[in-house]
């Protein structure tokens, strides 16, 4: 498991890369997020090529033992071949929390996380493999750790 907390200065930036064709889900705000502020506490970043029974436990582990309102999850997808996009197409449209990313060529674990890190907006940077199942109280020991 890589787990890390970073501000987003520390976050080298990548490269442009000529075949990123990054898609996401978009939806209205509901009348719960107008009042949210803007910008979670923190971005969790997990990049993911295919394994999506891995992906679907990490995501349940995190709504669980994660407190509302306080992250964001951006789920980068390395064009993975199996379900994933679909499964997290439909997840992406029911959890304001979750949003999906995707591009079209593989760019490994470094390159998918620089990518998302382009479309965080915490504080905070958690990144996370996609078979991390965490558990009670991990993202607020780890807050209080790196505050």
């Amino acid at each position: 498991m890589l787990l890390a907390v970073m501000t987003p200065g520390e976050v080298a930036r990548p490269k442009y890369h000529q075949n990123l064709s990054p898609e996401f889900c978009v939806r209205p705000p509901s009348l719960g997020q107008l009042n949210a502020p803007v910008a979670p506490e923190v971005s969790i970043i997990i990049p993911v090529f295919n394994k999506i029974e891995f992906t679907h436990k990490c995501l349940d582990a995190l709504r669980r033992h994660t407190p509302g309102g306080s992250y964001e999850v951006i789920v980068w997808d390395n064009g993975s071949t199996d379900t994933t996009r679909a499964v997290l197409e439909r997840q992406c449209a029911t959890d304001p929390a979750v949003r999906y990313f995707r591009s079209e060529e593989n760019l490994g674990f470094v390159g998918g996380n620089n990518a998302a890190v382009q479309h965080a907006r915490g504080e905070f940077l958690v990144f996370l493999n996609n078979d991390t199942e965490p558990q009670p109280g991990w993202l607020e020991a780890l807050l209080q750790t790196a505050q």
